[in-house]
């Protein structure tokens, strides 16, 4: 089952201040905001580049 987002909140919030006074850096983002990177490179894929050879 899914937890509450108060839960959800406070648990981050407790996980970020134990890291912190570990000494690690922790930045969060907003709550309910979700970071995602996408990596992408243009031209024909590596797969068949290698295939030809």
């Amino acid at each position: 089952s899914k937890a509450s987002p108060e839960f959800a909140h406070g648990f981050l919030e407790e996980v970020a201040g134990r890291l912190r006074r570990t000494g690690y850096n922790v930045w969060l983002t907003p709550f309910g905001y979700v970071c995602e990177w996408e990596l992408s490179v243009y031209g024909e894929s590596l797969a068949k580049v290698f295939k030809e050879i």
